[in-house]
């Protein structure tokens, strides 16, 4: 019989592995769910300068700071800010895959289309641009999030 924690590493398995083999058109798309879900989660807020900023005090609440690539780590790997420390300085493998998943996220969010797709292992295509419009998360939450969506759509249409 599976045990209910069996069943969480499980899924958290599951959602690693997603992660770690998504394209980079289904890498933006599965940040952007993780976003919309921790965006939901009341101890933590979104802010796009950090991964996973240390717990801050809000009266009598703590709160966690995270960015696009954060709420990655947060939703797949239940991460804490140790877990963030270890994989910004870690020689392992797999830590290695998701630190340039992450500086990917942070290009893509950003419209650096062409360094996104470095971190991954790709070159741009000469037909793109090396960069594309992408509304500031804290000007416009939802424009940013739809021009995000806008950039996976077009990475998928050239093959990524």
């Amino acid at each position: 019989m599976v045990t209910s924690k069996a069943a969480v590493d499980a899924i958290q398995a599951v959602k690693r592995q997603e992660f770690l083999s998504a394209s980079p058109s289904q890498l933006l798309r599965l940040a952007l769910k993780d976003l919309a879900e921790v965006e939901k989660m009341p101890d933590y807020r979104i802010d796009m300068t950090f991964w996973m900023r240390n717990i801050i005090s809000m009266g009598d609440k703590e709160v966690c700071y995270v960015c696009l690539a954060g709420a990655c780590l947060v939703r797949r790997y239940s991460a804490d800010r140790s877990r963030v420390d270890k994989i910004i300085n870690s020689r392992e493998p797999e830590d290695q895959q998701i630190y340039m998943r992450m500086c990917a996220l942070d290009c893509f969010r950003q419209g650096q289309v062409a360094e996104g797709l470095r971190y991954l292992g790709f070159q741009l295509k000469p037909e793109m641009s090396y960069l594309y419009p992408v509304m500031p998360y804290f000007q416009d939450v939802e424009l940013a999030k739809e021009d995000m969506a806008d950039l996976a759509e077009l990475l998928e249409a050239h093959g990524f």
